[in-house]
């Protein structure tokens, strides 16, 4: 006489001998039985999904930035991660041909399905089965947020708050923050929010279709294509993690704390709203998306060690700092050059990456002045500032200092893994230009 849940997909009256997910029992350690990854399961719990061809019911906003249209200022709504993009093949999402699985199944399992349930015999089995085959959507809908601080925009009007954070399941995410004032009800927690009596954020979701996110729920999420082949580990969920060793550890993503810019709307500018992603072990790798309009990101631009000037970036843990600084007119990103994972031997071995500082032009990526490691001496001047003792990783973040209270940052203090503290002077002579650092 044991029924489901007509709303949300968990067991009433379950017990965890019974091997199901349970609405009633204490979540205990099942992450997914509360906050944003329950609301994702309502939202999306008896969807269906494409096979390689056809189509499916499948409405949830998974983003992504490939081909030749994610270029600055492109909408990431016009790439979806879903199957009918042509551009996530085979080959993009790095499944080879001996792999068993199918692009199909890998994209619908990142957007939410429980592919095992039709079928899959390449992905792992979830821990826990729904009460009955309609509910389509898995359990390990949301992944963990290990070292991703949550980052909070209150933009007031008709949308009030949202929440960007990355989860290691491979997916950055934008969530409805609002919480209703629920004056009428004593029972829940009374909020502040004063958008709308249920606090919904209008979005357009994957099937072009205007749709209220409560508070709570996915507004979007996006992962980028250098996560990819890491979301086939995390699907089969065949390796174990053991400790200690360096072939099989943990997989992460957007795992680094990131940064906002935000500027208010005024009677002659509309609101400018940036966020900063980073990776820490996830890779060695940042990305800005615009988000002024919340419900429609855009993305930027993105940096890796394998652009020009940029070999020196390690794995991305220090949190970019957005600042004013006294002769640009963009406000710019300060940051560490990285981690190395040469760090993690016992007893450690010499650095190879991550070894500087970086400061950016935060709309536009562009890189306006680095420190790092060679030349000669203690000191140094110029672009870039190299110093043979800058022979250690900077994986901290960078502290910025405004000696003279003028709004503008003129001063940084860093610090490596080989103990040392650096100063940078940002106006020596007074006039701010990078030559003079």
């Amino acid at each position: 006489n044991v029924l489901p849940d007509s709303k949300n997909g968990f067991w009433t009256g379950g017990f965890p001998d019974q091997k199901a997910d349970s609405f009633d029992w204490a979540d205990g350690q099942i992450a997914e039985k509360g906050g944003v990854s329950q609301q994702i399961r309502l939202k999306h719990l008896t969807e269906t999904y494409p096979a390689d061809t056809g189509t499916g019911t499948s409405s949830r906003n998974v983003l992504t930035c490939i081909g030749t249209s994610c270029s600055g200022g492109a909408a990431l709504h016009a790439m979806p991660f879903k199957v009918g993009n042509a551009n996530l093949t085979d080959t993009a999402l790095g499944i080879s041909a001996t792999s068993g699985l199918t692009s199909a199944n890998l994209i619908n399992w990142v957007r939410g399905a429980d592919t095992a349930a039709t079928g899959d015999g390449a992905v792992g089995v979830e821990s826990t089965q729904p009460p009955v085959s309609s509910i389509t959507i898995r359990g390990s809908v949301h992944g963990d947020v290990l070292h991703s601080r949550p980052v909070v925009i209150d933009y007031g009007g008709t949308t009030g708050v949202v929440v960007f954070y990355g989860a290691n399941d491979g997916l950055f995410r934008a969530i409805n923050g609002n919480q209703p004032n629920n004056s009428t009800d004593t029972s829940k927690p009374k909020g502040n929010c004063t958008v709308s009596d249920t606090c919904a954020i209008q979005v357009e979701d994957a099937n072009g279709t205007t749709t209220s996110v409560p508070p709570g729920g996915e507004l979007w999420s996006f992962v980028p294509p250098e996560f990819y082949s890491g979301l086939q580990r995390i699907y089969k969920n065949s390796e174990r993690l053991t400790l200690g060793a360096t072939s099989s550890g943990k997989t992460y993503f957007f795992d680094g704390a990131p940064s906002v810019y935000y500027k208010r709307a005024t009677a002659d500018t509309p609101v400018k709203a940036y966020v900063f992603l980073t990776a820490r072990r996830g890779g060695r790798l940042i990305y800005a998306l615009d988000v002024s309009d919340p419900a429609a990101p855009k993305f930027m631009w993105k940096r890796s060690n394998a652009d020009s000037g940029f070999a020196e970036l390690g794995q991305t843990w220090s949190q970019p700092k957005v600042a004013r600084i006294k002769g640009r007119t963009n406000p710019v990103l300060i940051f560490g050059a990285g981690y190395d994972t040469n760090e993690d031997m016992e007893p450690p071995t010499a650095d190879a990456m991550g070894r500087g500082i970086f400061v950016l032009d935060a709309v536009t990526g562009e890189l306006l002045w680095r420190a790092g490691y060679g030349g000669s001496g203690t000191t140094c001047t110029g672009n870039p500032c190299l110093l043979p003792g800058m022979s250690y990783a900077i994986p901290a973040d960078i502290t910025l200092l405004d000696r003279d209270f003028d709004g503008l940052i003129d001063r940084l203090y860093a610090s490596d893994t080989g103990g040392n503290i650096w100063r940078v002077d940002l106006q020596p002579t007074g006039t701010g230009e990078v030559s003079t650092w």
